[in-house]
């Protein structure tokens, strides 16, 4: 026997036209389609083509269909059909109005046959302006489908566009014991290394961290022998100021002239003795 919140039904609807609806467009003429959901869901919405040369009353003749749980329903009575007519602009579409209708309304209404109906549009600040036309028709009560997950029957979801719960078993079944690849083995995989694998362990002395480890010590007397005493540039030595002599210039006057006097007898005698005076 099937629970009566694992029904649904199926819920076919044609949007057919819209007329003198509320032009949001200032120059351009309005490209008009409808988005169509239920509850507002945005998972299973659905939506029509555009219509590019209907402006302010436009027409698709559009089928949608949506799958509609009975438990859902049942613990929802005003959950709405929910139409939002926009406009399909370059820059952004934008919300021309929209008609919200109670899916258990329609329901009752329902005579097993299709249905045409019109309801007011509403622009988005509620004034009411323009109307929307559809149609639409109620399926049978149908069980929601299931699948076996080794074992274990569980409800599946319809489908996209559907009103109905997730179960809570919805999915894979978690794997069983033994599924997929085996367990490793003790001693999968490569063995560890034998004792003396490798490098050579260090020995005492030698080796990071131990200490000991990289060049030995410098032995006395090993390298350059150290710089004898005043080795390398000679100290800066001060410098002797000697003291001024006074010159006398009468003195050095006087020295003058008789090295002057001297120098001229020379000049004489030498000329004395070329010319044969005798003086």
């Amino acid at each position: 026997m099937v629970s009566g919140n694992m029904e649904y039904r199926t819920l076919d609807i044609t949007v057919i036209s819209a007329e003198n609806l509320k032009d949001v467009n200032l120059i351009s003429k309005m490209d008009v389609y409808v988005e169509v959901s239920i509850g507002g869901d945005p998972v299973g919405k659905r939506k029509t083509h555009v219509d590019k040369d209907g402006g302010k009353s436009p027409k698709w003749n559009h089928r949608l269909k949506f799958d509609v749980g009975v438990g859902v329903l049942v613990a929802n009575p005003a959950l709405p059909l929910l139409f939002k007519i926009r406009s399909d602009r370059p820059l952004g579409d934008k919300d021309i109005g929209d008609v919200s209708v109670s899916i258990n309304e329609l329901l009752l209404e329902a005579d097993g046959g299709e249905r045409v109906v019109e309801y007011q549009v509403r622009t988005p600040l509620g004034k009411p302006k323009g109307t929307l036309k559809f149609s639409y028709k109620f399926g049978d009560k149908l069980a929601a489908p299931t699948v076996n997950t080794g074992g274990e029957a569980v409800t599946v979801h319809p489908g996209p566009g559907a009103a109905y719960p997730h179960p809570a078993h919805v999915g894979y079944a978690p794997p069983q014991p033994g599924y997929g690849y085996p367990p490793p083995q003790p001693g999968y995989g490569y063995p560890p290394p034998q004792p003396g694998y490798g490098a050579p362990p260090l020995t005492p002395g030698y080796g990071y961290p131990a200490p000991g480890y990289g060049y030995p010590p410098v032995q006395p007397g090993y390298g350059a022998p150290p710089p004898a005493p005043g080795y390398g540039y000679p100290p800066v030595q001060e410098a002797v100021h000697k003291p001024t002599k006074k010159i006398n210039f009468g003195l050095a006057l006087a020295a003058a002239g008789l090295l002057e006097g001297v120098l001229m007898g020379d000049m004489a005698a030498g000329l004395g003795d070329d010319a044969g005076f005798d003086f």
